[in-house]
């Protein structure tokens, strides 16, 4: 915290911070530290591999050894260029506002969720429960934000897990 208050008050009295002042740009006022210490451990062998474009996923992928690619586009194509056996992340992001980078607040509007939910449920939901139900997957969890994770099996399909007990 010393060394970051000096760098401020060394910023501050530059010669460089005066010439973007009277150029009307913004001065640099301060320095952001970071990458100190240990590489985090990332327990291995968690997933077969990772299906991301997400930076942060991407990242855990690589300090973990597990192997990582972009998501495709849709559950078709996954579904075929993945080997059955293992177990896979496919991380989805289309809830997730692009406009506020990489922030994970979802998108404001109703409209615009309920039209990305469309599209979410014809390409991959949709294939994804044909696949469970033909046996093609063995499983499906979800893991949606915020709530916890639920397996699903093409049994459990057939008995309309979504539906409240009466």
């Amino acid at each position: 915290q010393r060394w970051i208050n000096d760098c401020q008050i060394l910023l501050h009295h530059s010669a460089v911070n005066a010439e973007r002042e009277a150029r009307g740009d913004l001065p640099i006022n301060s320095l952001w530290l970071w990458g100190e210490g240990d590489t985090p451990r990332v327990p291995a062998d968690i997933f077969t591999r990772v299906w991301s474009n997400n930076p942060l996923a991407l990242g855990l992928a690589h300090l973990s050894a597990t192997p990582y690619t972009a998501t495709p586009a849709d559950a078709e194509s996954w579904l075929a260029r993945i080997d059955r056996a293992g177990n896979h992340l496919v991380v989805l992001e289309d809830l997730i506002d692009p406009s506020l980078s990489e922030s994970i607040e979802p998108i404001a509007s109703s409209a615009a969720q309920t039209k990305v939910l469309r599209r979410l449920e014809q390409t991959w939901f949709a294939p994804l429960q044909n696949a469970l139900r033909a046996g093609t997957l063995a499983s499906l969890t979800l893991y949606p934000y915020p709530g916890l994770p639920r397996r699903i099996t093409g049994s459990l399909l057939r008995r309309r897990w979504w539906r409240r007990s009466r």
